[in-house]
Parts: structure tokens; sequence; C-alpha cells
């Protein structure tokens, strides 16, 4: 979210069209610890589909102006499969054939079958064409909307957690507002995080031999937060 797909995470090209690519999404990629169990911000979304047309890779453009395609329009196995009607110069060249001193009528009746062919033909292909353009216009609707879906559930998840954190951010700032460890001011929203580290470093320092006083404050601290349901 957030990202104009400019840059990309090896330094090497100025773009990119994946989560897996993207420099942002790898600096958002930060997670935090409460207790000492890591605690995913964001889950990343997935991605829209590339070219549509069974067997291409996305690489390579129609008009050769661009390295990647998304699109039938762009895609140049999907330009090469078309075979082009029959052009002016040509169609005229067949009725020279016929008006010119061809008179064989089985030379004449070649010629229309020829032409009879090349019209079967193109219209064949257009059909064909216009089917598989529906069959993947509409599976690329379904798979859009599974995406927004899964996206969708994928956000109230991630604000589900956000406000658990927060709630119990708050809940561990109300049970020790009345604890003050050594050299730092009651815990706050301001100074939660650095609390929270101190505190940390006091319990996982087992070579530190405490004092009665430290001892009697890590106690006290034990039974405040003992209310606290995760």
């Amino acid at each position: 979210m957030g990202c104009d797909g400019q840059g990309h995470i090896s330094g090497k090209y100025t773009s990119h069209r994946s989560a897996g690519s993207c420099p942002l999404a790898a600096k958002r990629q930060k997670e935090s610890s409460i207790n000492g169990l890591p605690f995913a911000w964001k889950a990343n979304k997935q991605e829209l589909p590339h070219c549509p047309l069974p067997g291409c890779n996305g690489l390579g453009h129609a008009n050769n102006v661009f390295a990647t395609h998304r699109s039938l329009s762009g895609c140049p196995l999907n330009a090469q499969s078309i075979k082009k009607k029959p052009s002016e110069e040509e169609m005229m060249t067949i009725k020279l054939k016929t008006s010119s001193g061809v008179e064989n009528k089985e030379d004449i009746q070649h010629l229309d079958h020829e032409i009879k062919e090349l019209n079967e033909s193109n219209m064949k292909i257009e059909a064909d064409m216009m089917q598989l353009q529906t069959q993947q216009i509409s599976s690329m609707e379904c798979n859009l909307r599974t995406i927004e879906e899964e996206n969708k559930m994928i956000e109230q998840h991630n604000d589900s957690l956000l406000k658990e954190l927060a709630r119990l951010s708050q809940a561990l700032i109300n049970s020790l507002t009345d604890i003050q460890l050594p050299q730092m001011g009651p815990i706050s929203e301001h100074n939660f995080e650095a609390y929270v580290n101190t505190l940390t470093d006091m319990y996982n320092n087992s070579e530190h031999e405490y004092s009665p006083e430290c001892k009697a404050l890590l106690d006290n601290i034990k039974q405040a937060i003992k209310g606290i349901h995760v």
C-alpha cells in the first residue's frame, strides 16, 4: 500500500511489480516483540496477474517499446498468432488475375476457393481470439475479486492485531503506573518503549546479582502485571 512501483530491492532496476522486489515492502517488514514473541505489523498483499495468454511469461512487447506487458494487445506471442487479412494489394492482385485474360474456368474457381478459405480462416481466428479474450477477462475478474476479498481479510486482521497491541500497551501502562524503574520516570506513552526495553534487560540479565531492593522491585512488577490477559 502506498507504493508507486518505483525502485527495486536489488538496486539494479528502476521499477518493480512484486512485493518481493519492493523496497518499501522490505522497509515495512519490521517486527516488534512483546515478552519475546514476534509481532507482525502488516501482512503483504497479493499481486495482480500479468499477461492472460496461457504460456506467456509477460516478457517483451508487441511494439518493441517496452520490456514487459500485461495485456493481450501488448503480447508479442498473441500478435504472432493472429493471421493477417489479405491486404488491399493482395486482393487487387487476385482481381487483376481474373480480369487480365484468365478465362480458364478452373483457374477462376481456384481463385474463388482461395478467397473463400482466407475469409473462413480469418473469421475462425477472430472468433477464437474473441472467445479467448472473453475467457481471460472472466478469469481475471474472478481473480481480482478473490484478491480483493483476501486483502480485505488481511486488513481486518491487521486492524485487530493493532487494536490488541494498543490494548495490551495501555493495560501495561495502567498496571505499572506506580512502579518506577531506577533512573527512569513513571511509565507513559512517551517512554513506553524505553521502559519495556529496560524491564526486559532486567529479566534477561541472568549474570546480574540483584540487590534486595531490585528483587523487591521485580516482585512488585510481576504482581502488577499478573492481571493482564494476552
